[in-house]
């Protein structure tokens, strides 16, 4: 049974790790197979078989070749996952989409060794794919068997070389950045990186508007974005050093998971806070939101209690913490901030918005020292 939430459907779970499959992945299915409907005869015509030896439509040919297509981007991902976790690093789950397959690692690896070999490892899959296709192909006295090796071998074989481009952050530009923090060291590696994929960008999205392709200027864009953030998360992860959670924390008046609704409304505007840490009965502290207390119905706020609402079971950070350590989950966490807790005691949280402030002003005071000779505009919008 699929299992929804924000990444799409939790399809299973492989070594601990979420299989999901996103629902722009439909779209991808879609495409793929229109666009092989289309391309079946002159791929007919390029495997050099007999249309008449062939069996089935071209319907059903392009359904087997989208379903195969989708099993060989897993497949490239899963060597990322196996590689990733035998380097010790821990691997949340991989996303099937339309633009191909994300494996969320929930760490980005500094020693530049060990992002070369998790990095590499996608494409070599997929050229050991083609490879292992091709020579079924040779083996093979069946028309159909013959047909299917070579459109899923040579698709496989231009997925590991385009994979394989230094275009940050596909597998070729993290390859490329493994290679320029040995040289560079790691803000300045990446910063290149980023600017070698720009050109790729720049070509992707040229060559995708002159011929009308669509997927290309997609691809060009998600390129642009994804370098963009992951260069933010370096850099300000490089402004943050120094930093621990004691020194952001704030401390908010906390509330018992047996308070009511209109009591815990109550309390945000008396603080003028936001959100507000819960105290559990057992288990760790949790927080609550106004956001989330805006979907309740207001009649039920007098008897409904906050241990009623099913709320994001929370990492619990400690004050010693480093900060850059601690960014990407404080940031991406829906509830806004993480609690901190030393001894089973809460004693503060940590917020979203208190983060971004500290990067924007490092940025301002460090700016020379860090960033120089280049530099990040950080746009930083957000209410408290």
């Amino acid at each position: 049974m699929l299992k929804e939430d924000i990444s799409g459907w939790t399809l299973l779970t492989l070594r601990g790790v979420a299989i999901r499959l996103h629902i722009s992945l439909l779209f991808l299915l879609f495409y793929v197979a229109l666009v092989a409907m289309i391309q079946f005869p002159v791929v007919i015509q390029l495997s050099k078989a007999n249309i008449n030896d062939v069996s089935g439509t071209p319907f059903i040919w392009a359904v087997i070749f989208s379903l195969a297509l989708v099993l060989s981007i897993f497949i490239h991902e899963f060597g990322h996952v196996l590689m990733a976790q035998a380097k010790g690093l821990k691997v949340r789950a991989i996303t099937l989409m339309m633009l191909g397959g994300a494996s969320q690692i929930e760490e980005i690896p500094e020693e530049p060794s060990i992002e070369f070999k998790v990095a590499i490892i996608g494409p070599l899959v997929s050229l050991g794919i083609a490879a292992t296709l091709f020579g079924i192909r040779e083996l093979s006295n069946s028309a159909n068997i013959d047909f299917f090796c070579y459109w899923v071998g040579q698709t496989n074989l231009a997925l590991g070389i385009f994979n394989l481009l230094p275009a940050f952050p596909m597998d070729g530009g993290r390859v490329l950045r493994a290679f320029l923090v040995t040289k560079q060291g790691y803000l300045l590696g990446t910063w290149t990186a980023v600017k070698v994929s720009q050109v790729f960008v720049w070509i992707f999205g040229v060559i995708g508007f002159l011929q009308f392709n669509f997927l290309l200027m997609l691809i060009a864009f998600f390129l642009y974005a994804a370098a963009k953030s992951e260069y933010f998360v370096v850099m300000s992860q490089a402004l943050l050093k120094g930093l621990r959670a004691r020194d952001l924390m704030i401390s908010l008046p906390s509330i018992s998971e047996n308070t009511t609704i209109s009591e815990a409304v109550f309390q945000m505007a008396h603080s003028k806070t936001l959100l507000l840490p819960v105290i559990r009965e057992a288990g760790q502290p949790s927080l609550i939101t106004a956001n989330l207390l805006k979907q309740i119905p207001k009649k039920t706020w007098d008897t409904m209690r906050i241990k009623d609402i099913s709320v994001e079971l929370l990492k619990v950070i400690h004050p010693d913490d480093p900060i850059e350590d601690i960014m990407i989950l404080t940031l991406k966490t829906i509830m806004g901030g993480v609690p901190v807790v030393q001894d089973n005691q809460l004693v503060g949280v940590v917020r979203a918005s208190d983060i971004l402030d500290a990067i924007a002003l490092r940025q301002l005071t460090e700016e020379e020292s860090i960033l120089k000779p280049w530099s990040l505009r950080i746009r930083h919008a957000h209410s408290r």
